[in-house]
């Protein structure tokens, strides 16, 4: 498959979650466990990206490097929500979540950069293959 394909696959990936993530703050319940959630190295995407099915230029790229940060912080924050429902603490797990929270602006952010990263993979490739 073609890196931008995968990444095209990741953001989609990182959507859902989301969704899911936005349903347990309407539910009040959430099964996942905070400390596990705060890990950027074993959601499907997380996995993908410390994977070794990226090739070694696509890690070079500047965007790449940025997907890594982002995302790991992207964690932090999901933690944050997860940790905060397992307390009973809805308003604050919803106010992360708010259009202009935390978790939704680097939500917001790491899509930007995952687009980024996959124009910039795409115009390599072509650049190279013609």
């Amino acid at each position: 498959m073609l890196l931008e394909h995968e990444i095209e696959k990741a953001i989609r990936s990182h959507e859902q979650w989301k969704a899911k993530l936005s349903a347990s703050i309407e539910n009040g319940t959430v099964s996942a466990d905070a400390f596990d959630v705060g890990k950027d190295n074993i959601c499907d995407f997380g996995r993908w990206l410390y994977g070794s099915t990226i090739p070694e230029d696509a890690r070079h790229d500047p965007n790449y490097i940025s997907v890594k940060f982002i995302h790991s912080k992207f964690h932090k924050c999901a933690e944050k929500i997860v940790y905060l429902l397992s307390e009973g603490r809805k308003v604050e797990a919803g106010a992360l979540m708010a259009s202009d929270g935390e978790y939704t602006k680097i939500s917001e952010q790491l899509t930007a950069t995952m687009v980024a990263w996959k124009k910039s993979v795409y115009k390599i490739r072509t650049k190279t293959h013609g």
